[in-house]
């Protein structure tokens, strides 16, 4: 025969919290969220424009976005030019030239389309007239005879 399993039995013990003596006098009245709102309508009752840093923000960072795509212009074109016509093999190229980013980071196919973005519609003009563009005729080393 088998031993009978033994009977588990749960005991629930309920225990008061322990009494912590507390300093109401460094409890501050309001609360800190009260105190931040009120700020915030003391500061727009001055005048204050609220949130002009981040649009500040936002046109310088966009006036350099734009500078420097202008100035990897002419090698979107070269490059375009030579059938890298898609930003994943723009990218792919940019990064074996090892052409930084404004970051100084690696090309992906969303940063080339933001560049490409940026330059505008002038980009494809300049990329159609160059590949529409006579090559120059050969320079001949040797003189006839």
């Amino acid at each position: 025969m088998s031993e009978p399993l033994p009977v588990l039995i749960a005991i629930n013990f309920v225990s008061e919290p322990l009494p912590v003596p507390i300093a109401t006098d460094l409890i501050p009245q309001t609360s800190r969220s009260v105190q931040t709102r009120q700020g915030i309508v003391a500061a727009k009752e001055r005048g204050v424009e609220w949130g002009r840093a981040g649009k500040d923000l936002a046109v310088r960072n966009r006036d350099q976005s734009i500078i420097f795509a202008e100035g990897l212009r002419t090698l979107i074109v070269k490059l375009m030019k030579q059938s890298f016509e898609k930003p994943t093999w723009v990218a792919r190229r940019l990064n074996q030239l090892q052409v930084p980013t404004p970051n100084g980071g690696c090309w992906h196919s969303a940063s080339v389309s933001r560049l490409i973005k940026r330059l505008g519609p002038s980009l494809k003009t300049e990329i159609l007239a160059a590949k529409n563009a006579k090559a120059p005729a050969p320079i001949v080393t040797t003189h006839p005879k």
